[in-house]
C-alpha cells in the first residue's frame, strides 16, 4: 500500500491511498479523507502542508492492514484554512472484525489458605489466546482459557488477563481480587505513631499505622483536622486551629477489628503564644515514709518541655509530665518546677510542700518563727490557736494522731492579715497526745504536740 497526499484545481488536500500486487498492477486510488478547506495558514510566501504524515503495517493483523497518518485541509474554530491529522486504519475489503475486550471471574475470591480458585474467561469478541499473571499464587501465570491456581501464602492479591484475536487485545487488571485469610488468625490490635505531635498552626501532621496481625483496612478520625477522615493505611492531616486534639484509629482484618484512641495526641499552638505558667499539685503531701507522692503538672499554655526538682527524693529530678516520688527519710520537703515552651519558661516553688514523718510518731514543725501560740496545753476544754498571716491565703488546721492520721478537722477558710485567734471546743477527742498541724495549700507552717486531758 502507499498513502500519499493530494491537491487539485479543483480539489482541496485530501488523503488518498493505492495498492499493489505481486506484478506490480496498481490499484484504482481510494480517497481516505477528503479536505475541508483549501490551506492557507502561513503570511505570504508558499504554504507547506503534509509534514506530519506516515503508514505502518499493523503487525498482528492476521491480513493486510495499515495504520495511516495524513494530513488534510481543515477548519478550526479561530484559524481558518488551516490543516489537521487524520488517522485511520486501512485494510482489505472483507477483512472486518473487533479486538476483544478483557474480562473475567473468579471462584472463590476469599478463603483461608491454601486457598484453590477457579478463574473463567468471559471476555468479548472472541479472543483465540489468553495470557494470565497470578501473583502470589502457583502457577503464578497461565495461557489456559480457563485456568486453576493455588495461593499458599495469606495475603491480597491482584490478578491480570490479557486476551488477544487478529484484530488486536486487551488487558484488564483486578487490583486486590483475591484475598486469602489465615486459618486461625486473629483481630488486629490496632496502634499508631504521628509525627510532628506539637507545632504552630497550620501544622502538617504524617500518621503510621502501626497496627499488629496484618489489617486490611482502617478508618482514621481526625477530630479538630482536615480531612477529618481517612480509609488510608498512612494518612497526612492538617490541623489549621490551636488546639488539643484526639485521633482514633479501627483496624480491621478478616478476623475482627479494634480501635486504639489517643487522648489529647496533637498540640497546635498560636504562632503569637505566650510562656507557661508554671503550677502543680502533689498527692499526697503528708504521710509515714516510705511515702510516694504523685505529681500533676496544672502549668497553663501548653509547655512542651518539663524540669522537676525533688531535693530529698527519689528520683531527686524528672522531666515527666506526672512523675512520681518516693520519700524514704521523715523531713520537710520543697519541690521546684520549672516548664517551657516556644515562647519562654516560668518556674515554681512551693516550700516543705511534702511532710514526711518516721512513721512511728509525727515530728514537730514550726515555720511561723514564734508568730503563733496553742493554748492552755494540756487542754481541758477549750483550745486557743493565735497565729500571725504576712497576707491572706487559704489556712487550714487539723488535729492529728500519733500516726499523722488526721482525726478532726478545726478549721479552713482564708483569714485576715496579721493576727488571727481562733478557739476551739475539743469536742469529742478523746483524753491522749495529739498534734494540731496549721499549714497552707503551699506549706506546713506549724506542728504542734498537744495534750488532752479528761
Amino acid at each position: 500500500m502507499i498513502a500519499y497526499l493530494r491537491a487539485t484545481q479543483t480539489g482541496f488536500p485530501e488523503v488518498r491511498v493505492v495498492n499493489c500486487d505481486d506484478a506490480m498492477q496498481f490499484s484504482s486510488t481510494t480517497l481516505v479523507k477528503a479536505g475541508e478547506t483549501f490551506v492557507n495558514f502561513l503570511d505570504g510566501g508558499p504554504e507547506r502542508w503534509g509534514d506530519y504524515t506516515g503508514i505502518s503495517r499493523r503487525h498482528n493483523s492476521a491480513d493486510a492492514r495499515i495504520w495511516l497518518a495524513g494530513c488534510y485541509g481543515a477548519n478550526i474554530s479561530g484559524s481558518p484554512n488551516t490543516w489537521k491529522t487524520w488517522i485511520s486504519e486501512v485494510y482489505a475489503q472483507g477483512a472486518t472484525g473487533q479486538a476483544p475486550v478483557a474480562n473475567f471471574t473468579a471462584n472463590p475470591t476469599t478463603g483461608n489458605a491454601p486457598l484453590a480458585v477457579n478463574f473463567t474467561d468471559t471476555s468479548t469478541n472472541t479472543p483465540t489466546s489468553w495470557a494470565w499473571t497470578f501473583t502470589g499464587a502457583n502457577p503464578s501465570s497461565s495461557t489456559a482459557q480457563n485456568p486453576s491456581v493455588t495461593y499458599n501464602a495469606p495475603g491480597t492479591y491482584s490478578v491480570t488477563l490479557t486476551s488477544t484475536n487478529a484484530f488486536g487485545n486487551d488487558a484488564e487488571t483486578k487490583t486486590n481480587y483475591i484475598t486469602v485469610t489465615e486459618v486461625g488468625g486473629s483481630a488486629p490490635v490496632a496502634n499508631f505513631t504521628a509525627n510532628p505531635t506539637t507545632g504552630n498552626a497550620p501544622l502538617a501532621v504524617n500518621f503510621t499505622d502501626t497496627s499488629t496481625n496484618t489489617p486490611t483496612s482502617w478508618a482514621w478520625t481526625f477530630t479538630g483536622g482536615n480531612p477529618s477522615s481517612s480509609t488510608s493505611q498512612n494518612p497526612a492531616v492538617t490541623y489549621n486551629a490551636p488546639g488539643t486534639y484526639s485521633v482514633t484509629l479501627t483496624s480491621t482484618n478478616a478476623f475482627g477489628n479494634d480501635g486504639e484512641t489517643k487522648t489529647n495526641y496533637i498540640t497546635v499552638t498560636d504562632t503569637g503564644g505566650s510562656a507557661p505558667v508554671a503550677n502543680f499539685v502533689g498527692n499526697p503531701t503528708f504521710g509515714n515514709a516510705p511515702m510516694t507522692v504523685n505529681f500533676t503538672d496544672l502549668s497553663t499554655n501548653n509547655p512542651t518541655s518539663r524540669s522537676w526538682s525533688f531535693p530529698g527524693g527519689n528520683p531527686n529530678t524528672s522531666s515527666a509530665a506526672n512523675p512520681s516520688v518516693t520519700y524514704s527519710q521523715a523531713g520537710l520537703y520543697t519541690i521546684t518546677l520549672t516548664v517551657g515552651n516556644a515562647f519562654g519558661s516560668d518556674n515554681h516553688t512551693k516550700t516543705n510542700y511534702v511532710q514526711v514523718n518516721s512513721g512511728i510518731g509525727i515530728e514537730e514543725a514550726d515555720l511561723l518563727d514564734g508568730q503563733s501560740r496553742l493554748f492552755p496545753n494540756p487542754v481541758l476544754d477549750l483550745m486557743h490557736v493565735l497565729f500571725t498571716m504576712e497576707s491572706p491565703e487559704e489556712v487550714t488546721i487539723e488535729v492529728l494522731d500519733y500516726q499523722g492520721r488526721v482525726v478532726k478537722l478545726l478549721y479552713r477558710d482564708v483569714p485576715r492579715s496579721g493576727e488571727n485567734r481562733l478557739t476551739f471546743n475539743k469536742g469529742a477527742l478523746s483524753a491522749g497526745t495529739y498534734f494540731v498541724r496549721i499549714r497552707t495549700n503551699q506549706s506546713v507552717l506549724k506542728n504542734e504536740k498537744i495534750i488532752v486531758a479528761d
